[in-house]
Parts: structure tokens; sequence; C-alpha cells
């Protein structure tokens, strides 16, 4: 488009074919540095279960479309247990997973401030990037992730549909840094009706984490197991659904009281009650502890999640471990154990198809041994 309006100016048309030049020029750099992730993997893909799979080279289309984002799931957006969070309480259609697809109420606020503030062409490719990655995140919920694995070239080598969500999240986040702008430094008027409806949100999320926590929980806990019902799958044990439960009140609570100090900062903004340097700055703190809160469960699982799994007489919860692990534990996980040693005896560069608990196990690769076991994402097609 800048191309054709700079057409009829030549000084123009020489700065923005410059321009474009230094970003072809950066692209090119950019895909001969990646080249050292892409060779590879194109060598390897017709070896793997994903690239082998299915009907012209491509992972078979239910395959592909494992991990897609059911409409029931599509609150974790703004509400992260909406489907139980992950881990042990997840209930909803993908066949696992470890965390919401949360993007956080606050910043799909300010995005939609940003793109109505804002209505100039770059909004408007946000808002258009926002809808499409959404839909293709839907995956075998929706036409069109079919139509793209279909005629789209190359498409039907990716799975996992909700990775596409980190677009989604890309583009949200620029249309609410606009917003942003326009609320607090341009101080655009935002309608009263709107601030009463934030702060009632935000008041209903103080009522549900605090006095009304115990019957919010239960709620909670009742729509987990219709959620799998829906699905067809069992529903984890009333453990692991009462830990969803509780980080669903958590969650209310935290949200409550973003939504209704945003609305104070608005107002004191607007008011110049305090400088807009601060209002951006507190805003900013309030997304960033909002996003924070939500990521603990999954980076610290212990005493907040467990494991679910099939024992002899069903559905068990097992303690979840820490995903952070100390420094020292990278010594420890690869130095050389008596095993190798021994192994390195027997042969100067053992193979060894491990069992007896290092089925899934990557240390003995670790430790220079040649392993059948261990885990890797790709499988071969042959073995």
């Amino acid at each position: 488009a800048s191309l054709v309006a700079a057409g009829r100016d030549p000084l123009e048309r020489v700065v923005v074919l410059r321009r474009t030049g230094m970003i072809v020029a950066a692209g090119l750099v950019a895909l001969a540095v990646s080249l050292v992730l892409y060779l590879p993997v194109l060598e390897y893909q017709g070896q793997s279960i994903r690239g082998a799979a299915g009907t012209g080279g491509g992972a078979a289309f239910e395959y592909a479309t494992s991990w897609s984002l059911s409409w029931p799931e599509f609150a974790t957006q703004w509400w992260p247990a909406t489907a139980g969070y992950g881990r042990g309480p997840y209930v909803g259609q993908m066949p696992f997973t470890d965390y919401p697809n949360y993007i956080g109420l606050p910043l799909l606020l300010l995005a939609i401030a940003g793109a109505v503030q804002r209505r100039d062409r770059f909004s408007w490719a946000l808002v258009g990037l926002v809808a499409f990655t959404t839909l293709v995140a839907l995956g075998s919920n929706f036409f069109l992730y079919r139509l793209l694995y279909e005629l789209l070239p190359g498409f039907k080598k990716f799975r996992v549909p909700v990775m596409i969500l980190a677009v989604q999240q890309l583009a949200i986040i620029l249309l609410a840094a606009r917003g942003l702008d326009e609320l607090v430094l341009e101080r655009v008027r935002v309608p009263r009706a709107l601030l009463g409806v934030i702060a009632t949100l935000g008041l209903f999320g103080l009522l549900a984490g605090t006095v009304a926590a115990g019957p919010v929980r239960e709620a909670v806990m009742g729509s987990l197991e219709s959620m799998a019902r829906g699905f067809g799958r069992p529903a984890p044990p009333a453990a692991a659904l009462m830990e969803a439960a509780h980080i669903a009140t958590a969650d209310a609570l935290r949200l409550g009281a973003v939504l209704l100090g945003s609305v104070f900062v608005l107002v004191a903004a607007h008011t110049r009650r305090i400088p807009v340097v601060a209002a951006v700055a507190l805003i900013g703190l309030m997304v960033f502890v909002d996003l924070w809160r939500v990521d603990q469960p999954l980076l610290h699982p212990e005493g907040r999640l467990s494991h679910v799994g099939r024992g002899p007489n069903g559905l068990v919860v097992a303690p979840s471990q820490s995903l952070i692990a100390e420094a020292n534990a990278l010594q420890v996980y690869s130095e050389e154990s008596e095993l190798a040693r021994w192994l390195k005896q027997q042969d100067a560069r053992p193979r060894v198809l491990p069992l007896g608990g290092f089925e899934v196990d990557n240390r003995l690769a670790a430790q220079g041994i040649v392993s059948l076991g261990g885990y890797h994402a790709a499988k071969l097609k042959l073995y």
C-alpha cells in the first residue's frame, strides 16, 4: 500500500524502496541464521511420525488438531480456571495440557479501548490478526483450520492449533498499549456507564473470592464435572477439582482487585489527582501482577496442582514436583553415574534400550550413552 501511495512522488518512492530493501535484507539474514534449526528439521521430517503420517507427507487431520481450542474453553483467555487450569484438574477437549491460554481481562479491556479509540489501518490490521488467529486456534471446532490444512502448502506439517494464540496475544498486547495511550496519556473520556460496569465486575470478583468463596468453589467443581462429561472423559478426583476451585476463587479475588484498582487509577488520572507517568506505571504493575499470579501454579505446581493418573481402583492423584530446579540439579543430572561407568566399560560406545524406570528418562543420553529410550516429541516412524 505504501509503494502504491508513493508511486506518484519519485523521492518518496526511493525512500519506500530503500526501506523495503532493508526489510528484505534483514529477512534474508534472519533466514540464514535460523537455518541451523530448519535444515535438520527438513531432513528429519520424513522419518518422524509427524512428518510421515497421513497423506501428502503431513500429519493426519485428527492428530494435527488434537490440541484445538474448544468453544467451552474459549473463556480461559480471561478466566484461567474455566477448564480446570491444567495438569490434574484439566477437563477440556485436549488430550492434556499444563496451563490455560490466558491473556487476561485487564489486557483485553485495554485492547478493546485501543481498537475503539484508534480506528486507523494499524488497529484494523491488529483486530483482523486477532480474529484470524483465534479462529485458527479453534482447529477442528471451526472450518477455517480445515481449509488451511487442505489448501495452504506446508500447513499440514504443523499441529497444536492453540499455539497460534501466541500471535493473537502479541496483537492484543499492541492494541492494549494503544488503548493505554488513549485512556491515560491522551485522557480520552471514558463513559461513566463503562466505568460502572468494570467496577461492578470488580466488586463481584472480590465477593466471589472472599465471602462467597465456598459456594463459588462448589459451583466451579460442578461446572468442571459437567464439562468433563460433555467431552466424554472421566472427571478428575474430587481432590484435584478442589485444587482448581481454589485457583478459581483466587483468580476472582485478584481480578476484582485489579479491575477496581484500574477504575480508581483512570479516574485519578483524568481528574489530575496523580501524574500520567504514575498512572501508566500503576496499570502496568497491575497487569504484571495479574499475569504473574496466573503463572505460579504452572511454575510451582507443588501444593497447588496434583498429577492425576490411573491406579488399580481408577483415577488417583499424586503430588506434583516443582518445574523450577535448583542450579546444582543440572550437575547432578549430567554427572557420570555408576551405571554409566559400567556401561562404558563394556563397550567404547554402548547402545542401550533402557528399562526399569529409564524408559522416558534422557539421563543416559546426557552422560554420552546412545539410548533408544528417553523422550522426544517427534518419534521415529520406523524403530
